[in-house]
């Protein structure tokens, strides 16, 4: 089933939990958003949770200040998406207080992730489901003891050689961190899985988050 097809699903499911809080929308502005689970699961942080966010590494040269440079654009593009504050991304300088790493490959981490080690593409958004599968497993910290971190977004450094590419990349991550669990088919969408043409969410990938946040989550952090 194409995308499309199933926003109207969606939309049809988001009725029943509040249709009066969201302004009118053609269906076709919503994609698939769900974590692709048997049967598809709507993942996201609860309601009101500001998601804090810490950067790790760059100690090889050109890399250190570039993921804090592209944190500081990120968080303030979905932000402005969310309608009625439902949530809220922020850095942090805090490991402690963080609940997303974001981190280059090939550097030490300070979280444990052989459990859940991350792919080999340019960026990638990593996490753990719980026994039950309904909640995101914290990561143990490197050093023995656990963390709060429950996603870990990893970039590959040879993305630093594309101009512009990290924030972009970033930017895309931090969707997938809110809980868009899928890609917009569509190529003008910051949520597109392909080569990536703009910087900033689109109007569908504000209406998507803005439905998936009025869907209760059947995951949590």
């Amino acid at each position: 089933m194409s995308a499309r097809r199933l926003a109207g699903a969606l939309l049809v499911l988001l009725a029943a939990c509040d249709s009066a809080a969201l302004p009118p929308r053609p269906s076709a502005d919503v994609y698939e958003f769900r974590l692709a689970t048997t049967p598809p699961r709507v993942l996201h942080w609860p309601s009101g949770n500001t998601v804090r966010i810490y950067v790790a590494g760059g100690t090889v040269d050109g890399q250190a200040g570039a993921l804090a440079s592209a944190l500081a654009q990120g968080p303030a593009a979905w932000n402005r998406s969310a309608l009625f504050g439902e949530y809220r991304l922020a850095a942090t300088a805090e490991l402690a207080a963080a609940d997303v790493l974001l981190r280059w490959s090939g550097e030490a981490s300070p979280v444990d992730l052989s459990q859940c080690p991350p792919g080999g593409t340019r960026a990638v958004t990593t996490f753990c489901l719980n026994s039950g599968r309904d909640r995101l497993q914290a990561f143990p910290l490197a050093a023995g003891g656990m963390s709060r971190v429950k996603m870990v977004v990893t970039i590959l450094p040879s993305q630093l050689t594309i101009p512009g590419r990290v924030p972009v990349l970033v930017t895309h991550e931090l969707g997938h961190v809110l809980g868009i669990a899928r890609h917009s088919d569509e190529p003008r969408d910051l949520m597109y899985d392909g080569e990536l043409s703009v910087t900033l969410p689109s109007r569908r990938d504000q209406a998507t988050v803005q439905v998936m946040y009025q869907t209760a989550p059947e995951i949590v952090p």
